[in-house]
């Protein structure tokens, strides 16, 4: 058993999406949250920056003996954790892994789109693990560049003119494609989960990476008997980098629940 805490890397606020698996089926844990989002969005810069906040993010982190940190960020995932794990002994459970092992099981066509950050496509990381799982797969790729920021700002929800506008731009290269799984290789999209379903069809089936590196991290810590002993009180830590009402608010919708406090690092 290890009652330390988990440790939860974003970006900004799209790994709230994780956050909120891990309090569902890890309600005993404790969780250390950390979103940059005052450097928001990590998909615009280069692969040395992204690593070099990252590096600073789960320094912070570790600050606290955190037991694990979870990447809850695609572009942190796709071009930062091998750097991490050369600097830190603490376990890194990032996003494509779990995400690629749950579209493959999940497609019956054998067609898969995949949509992420520039910077996380570019990487070719989900292309490579899926192809690793299944050589017969077809991977559609397509990095999406204002995605992020734009769930950041709030526009996520059926109705809303510029996240409707956004994703009939974006996505309309997956129209006729043939595709009937979509991963959402950023933390962030699950939340345009509703208006991507109304433009390329709910028989689409989406699997967030977000939250199957949520569970695969719960996996992982069970697997090893390093869940908290069934004490704990399941304290929450909430950090950002950025505004704390508006961190704040917006955590709230995201969670489906009220937190305090929101603390202001970097």
């Amino acid at each position: 058993m290890d009652n330390r805490a988990i440790g939860v890397l974003d970006s900004g606020i799209g790994g709230l999406t994780s956050a909120k698996v891990l309090e569902e089926i890890l309600p005993r844990e404790d969780i250390i949250y950390f979103g940059d989002s005052r450097r928001m969005p990590y998909g615009g810069r280069t692969r040395d920056e992204i690593c070099e906040m990252s590096l600073q993010g789960a320094a912070f982190l570790e600050s606290f003996d955190v037991k694990a940190i979870l990447l809850a960020c695609g572009t942190i995932s796709t071009n930062a954790a091998d750097a991490l794990r050369a600097v830190f002994k603490t376990p890194f459970i990032g996003v494509v892994d779990a995400a690629c092992a749950a579209a493959a099981r999940a497609t019956r066509a054998k067609k898969i789109g995949v949509i992420a950050t520039p910077p996380s496509i570019a990487s070719g990381v989900y292309e490579r693990g899926l192809a690793g799982l299944d050589g017969d797969l077809t991977v559609i790729t397509h990095g999406c560049t204002n995605f992020a920021e734009m769930v950041e700002q709030g526009h996520f929800r059926v109705g809303d003119e510029l996240a409707e506008r956004e994703v009939r731009r974006e996505l309309r290269c997956f129209l006729g494609s043939g595709i009937d799984t979509l991963l959402l290789g950023c933390t962030h999209y699950p939340l345009l989960s509703e208006v991507i379903a109304q433009y390329l069809g709910s028989e689409i089936r989406q699997i967030s990476a977000g939250v199957e590196a949520a569970r695969a991290l719960a996996a992982y810590l069970r697997q090893r008997e390093m869940l908290a002993d069934g004490e704990g009180a399941g304290r929450r830590l909430w950090y950002t980098s950025g505004d704390t009402h508006t961190f704040g608010h917006t955590a709230d919708i995201f969670l489906g629940h009220h937190i305090v406090p929101v603390q202001k690092i970097l």
